[in-house]
């Protein structure tokens, strides 16, 4: 038996909360509560965009941060 996919707006809403965990390392804190995550958006099918605005366009730690949103968007269900 398969769990129902929870409309795009409680997952959206899921995916935020859950982005706390994801912590600028320079500035020490969570990206959400930095301001820095624009946007997530999940479509019906399950499938997630987030937008994270970066503290500088060539801001070395690019790679860690999309790699730790992905993680953990990727640990939530739904």
């Amino acid at each position: 038996m398969s769990t129902p996919r929870q409309p795009p707006h409680d997952l959206e809403a899921r995916l935020r909360e859950a982005l706390r965990a994801v912590v600028d390392p320079e500035l020490g804190e969570d990206v959400v509560s930095l301001g820095m995550l624009r946007s997530v958006h999940a479509s019906s099918s399950g499938a997630v965009t987030a937008e994270l605005a970066l503290t500088i366009a060539s801001c070395p730690l690019r790679t860690q941060l999309r790699n730790d949103v992905e993680r953990v968007a990727r640990a939530v269900p739904g």
